[in-house]
């Protein structure tokens, strides 16, 4: 039933059958029967810093920290507070951040830690170091 929980539902339907709701910021599972008596999937929440406010975990940012855990955590603030905004709300952040949504800022963060975007980029420095390297030799041997 995990499936059912990570669904995504518009903020308006989600009030039609929960009034008190503004938007689905997450979702808890209850076993009642001990069906799930181990967990089957591998699933890992973007919040790896719970217990640290948001003002802390962008100061850390302020100051140099690039950890990823650090990283990871304000994309998942940034995504329960993005699906808080008004519709207003949201094209002001656009207008004073060039353009850039909260959900564009998220998907940077993500990208930023995201390891085979790292492997991949190194790949490319590397391949272009060499063709660099073989064009200078080239050059020097004429």
């Amino acid at each position: 039933m995990k499936g059912r929980g990570v669904r995504v539902i518009n903020p308006n339907d989600l009030q039609s059958v929960t009034p008190d709701a503004m938007a689905k910021t997450h979702f808890i599972i209850v076993d009642a029967v001990g069906v799930c008596e181990q967990d089957k999937t591998d699933s890992r929440p973007m919040e790896k810093r719970p217990s640290i406010s948001l003002e802390k975990l962008l100061q850390a940012v302020a100051l140099g920290n690039t950890e990823p855990d650090v990283i990871s955590s304000i994309a998942g603030r940034l995504s329960r507070i993005e699906k808080r905004l008004s519709l207003e709300e949201k094209e002001e952040i656009k207008k004073i951040n060039n353009g850039q949504g909260i959900k564009d800022l998220m998907a940077a963060l993500v990208q930023s830690i995201d390891p085979d975007r790292h492997i991949e980029s190194a790949k490319k420095i590397s391949e272009m170091m060499r063709l660099q390297r073989s064009s200078s030799n080239r050059l020097q041997t004429r």
